[in-house]
């Protein structure tokens, strides 16, 4: 570009040396000369501006690179944060699900235990009241009966004594049992609850004791001694 500028320049020179040979006016000859000079300080100036346009559109183009590099970043950054919020999201899934079926598994085996107390607490209170209704009768005729009968009477109290001491025992085995019952079903619907809030399912097979908080349509609840 610059050396086009040269050899128009020496072009316009030579003209305007030609065209003074036709100008016998001095003053005609000087504006000529003004006109000319003026002709290629536009052009240079032309030449200026469009060099400044070009460095323009090339910064902007460097800087529509490095913008469209920036929000590539940004985007497989983006991409690489949900993939792991996702990868923790699963694996608290998998634990909270793993500790549910340990808690289920509890659960179901003081659901046994509370049962096995209750049955024998009512066994044990129906001999008890069935040996007190016999230690009645046998009080009653102790006055017209022979020493053998006192003996038996001494036997009866005897029995009754250990019979309630029996009942008292499996009474706190009931008890502990039952409250043991209770604490796993609220620990187990506490896990249940953290799955449900994380979004997930419960996915442990065989999942057989539902607490009352979480049971799936169609199945029907498995009876506890409690519920």
């Amino acid at each position: 570009m610059k050396g086009v500028v040269i050899t128009l320049t020496l072009l316009l020179i030579l003209a305007l040396a030609g065209a003074l040979k036709f100008y016998l006016n001095q003053q005609n000859a000087q504006q000529f000369v003004q006109e000319t000079v003026a002709q290629m300080e536009s052009m240079a100036a032309a030449e200026a501006e469009a060099r400044e346009q070009a460095e323009a559109a090339a910064a902007q183009a460097e800087v529509e690179r490095q913008q469209a590099a920036a929000a590539q970043e940004a985007a497989r950054m983006a991409e690489e944060a949900a993939k792991q919020e996702e990868a923790q999201k699963q694996a608290l899934l998998e634990e909270l699900n793993n500790r549910l079926a340990k808690e289920a598994e509890a659960r179901e085996a003081a659901e046994k235990a509370a049962q096995e107390a209750s049955a024998r607490m009512t066994q044990l209170q129906k001999d008890l009241v069935e040996t007190e209704a016999r230690q009645k009768e046998i009080a009653a005729r102790l006055s017209q009966e022979n020493e053998e009968q006192k003996q038996k009477h001494e036997a009866l109290l005897k029995q009754i004594e250990e019979q309630k001491q029996a009942v008292a025992v499996v009474a706190d085995t009931q008890n502990a049992a039952e409250r043991e019952r209770q604490r796993r079903i609220e620990s187990q619907i506490k896990l249940e609850e953290q799955i449900q809030a994380a979004g997930g399912t419960i996915t442990i097979p065989n999942y057989r004791i539902w607490s009352p908080n979480y049971r799936p349509s169609g199945l029907k609840p498995v009876k506890s001694s409690g519920e």
